[in-house]
């Protein structure tokens, strides 16, 4: 199912207006380590060092990374605003961390001074963190893999600006093949050698934004990170919605549309993924009266009930069963609503 999205008209790259759907959703709020990622193109996104050299590199949980078939690497090359006890700075996706919790950050060790110096809660700082539009302006790149030959090839997406949620190739007939990532970030593509040829893709966001993108690939194919191409499209900045995205919470669409509206404020909803009790915070409207109102990944509503406030308000989640569920929250006119993941 696809995720709740709002559309906001935006600007794209050269001015042309267009449609941009952004999905929001609210940070995750976890503690966080520190680290010094490896170079050579050797991180488990195998991006370049020379990738994005002015933003530091973060390693997510197992979690947030995406490990099982169809969600490997999902959130690679993300960009993730932390906050910590000294600021906030954002990072980019580039490893992953096996021995992280949920929500656990690994940071790069260099940049930490950013978020604040560990030392307290056992070595762990409480941080935060959420998805954001990477500062990026010059457009998506497309890179072959080691080992590309005229029966196999495979390809990795760079410096986009938001995760990419699938890459499809444009067959002989027209018609588009969606091609699987694996682990390591790449997209194998088999049966084609894509090597000195010209290739079409077409590359869809974790907003659901999709760009076309033709290139003319170099013959040299011998180094470890391939030879690199240029596109001429980026995605649509929904940074001003403060757009970002959970790769573990496909939600249902709500039935009714007109809920998706902008809030002033961003839901916050921790812990998430829960357990048994959760907190909410809607920044400015905290203490009115409000309608909650969960609903799971059917579209069905499972728990609905008035509350004086959210100050002394705690969710009960011990009943619900393992899934995805969407939190709606209705004070007066205004709605706001966040995605909740539960696992006991």
């Amino acid at each position: 199912m696809k995720p709740n999205a709002l559309l906001l008209a935006l600007l794209l790259a050269g001015g042309q207006a267009a449609l941009a759907q952004c999905v929001a959703t609210p940070s995750f709020y976890g503690r966080s380590t520190y680290y010094t990622p490896s170079t050579g193109g050797t991180l488990n996104c195998a991006f370049p060092d020379a990738l994005a050299p002015g933003i530091p590199t973060v390693a997510v949980s197992d979690l947030r990374y995406g490990t099982t078939p169809a969600t490997q690497a999902d959130l690679c090359g993300a960009c993730v605003e932390v906050t910590g006890p000294a600021g906030k700075k954002v990072f980019m996706v580039r490893d992953r961390c096996p021995e992280c919790a949920a929500n656990q950050l690994d940071i790069q060790a260099s940049a930490l001074h950013y978020v604040g110096y560990f030392g307290t809660f056992d070595g762990k700082n409480a941080t935060h963190f959420k998805v954001v539009a990477c500062p990026l302006t010059a457009p998506v790149q497309f890179a072959l893999k080691e080992g590309t030959n005229p029966y196999w090839s495979s390809v990795q997406v760079r410096n986009a600006r938001y995760p990419i949620a699938k890459l499809e190739y444009r067959q002989s007939n027209g018609q588009y093949l969606a091609l699987q990532r694996t682990q390591d970030n790449y997209f194998p593509l088999s049966g084609v050698g894509l090597a000195g040829r010209t290739a079409t893709f077409r590359v869809t966001d974790n907003n659901g934004n999709a760009i076309t993108e033709t290139v003319k690939f170099s013959t040299i194919t011998t180094p470890r990170q391939g030879p690199t191409v240029p596109g001429q499209h980026q995605f649509p900045n929904c940074a001003t919605a403060r757009a970002a995205f959970d790769p573990t919470a496909p939600l249902a669409s709500p039935a009714h549309a007109e809920e998706l509206v902008p809030s002033a404020h961003q839901l916050e909803v921790w812990p998430n993924p829960a357990t048994s009790v959760v907190r909410l915070n809607w920044t400015d409207r905290n203490d009115e009266p409000m309608r909650v109102t969960i609903v799971n990944a059917q579209g069905l509503v499972v728990q609905r009930k008035d509350i004086k406030s959210l100050t002394a308000y705690a969710l009960d989640t011990a009943e619900l069963p393992n899934g995805v569920y969407h939190i709606s929250l209705q004070a007066g006119s205004a709605t706001n609503y966040a995605p909740l993941m539960v696992q006991h």
